[in-house]
């Protein structure tokens, strides 16, 4: 009996369940990636620009012949563009935003990871002259180096391990090591 009372019921439920769903469509949406999203749009949009187009046609008297417009070649070309614009637009989107992969991963990390630091330290790079240092080899001659110059650092060689990257920073300036970089190290 139950389950004849669900099904009698499914159109009532529907009914009042629909503007919930509407309601909540555009928050679905917003959880799409950008790309997705101007997709989904252009895809209505163009949609509905079809429709608006071929309604006015109809409803318009002084038109051409109906067949100009319901010719098969005419409306599976208008069909294909309305839905290729889309998809095309999606991959054109997706790759824009991706962006180009770096030749160099192991400096990009160094990088991010050196500036994470002087931030952890209240230093912004852009606030303070960076001097670029070539040549060392490996940490420990970066270390001696910078240790001969007798500055208190607040950050002090990082990040540590082998990376070609080391940040050192005091009050006087941001000093880059690039270690085993180029023909110099």
């Amino acid at each position: 009996m139950q389950t004849v009372l669900y099904y009698v019921m499914a159109p009532i439920r529907a009914l009042f369940y629909a503007p919930s769903r509407m309601l909540s469509a555009p928050r679905r949406l917003m959880g799409l990636a950008l790309p997705a999203r101007v997709g989904i749009l252009a895809a209505i949009f163009l949609l509905l620009l079809t429709i608006t187009a071929y309604v006015g046609f109809f409803l318009s008297n002084d038109r051409t012949h109906w067949y100009e417009w319901t010719r098969p070649g005419r409306v599976l070309g208008i069909l294909t563009l309305v839905a290729l614009t889309p998809v095309v637009l999606y991959h054109t989107l997706r790759l824009w935003l991706e962006g180009d992969a770096s030749r160099f991963p192991e400096i990009d990390r160094a990088w991010q990871e050196g500036i994470a630091t002087l931030e952890s330290h209240g230093i912004d790079v852009r606030e303070y002259p960076l001097f670029l240092i070539l040549g060392p080899s490996d940490e420990r001659m970066c270390d001696r180096l910078m240790g001969a110059t007798g500055y208190e650092c607040t950050v002090n060689g990082e990040p540590r391990g082998a990376r070609p990257l080391r940040f050192y920073a005091d009050e006087r300036g941001v000093y880059l090591f690039c270690a085993g970089l180029g023909c110099l190290g």
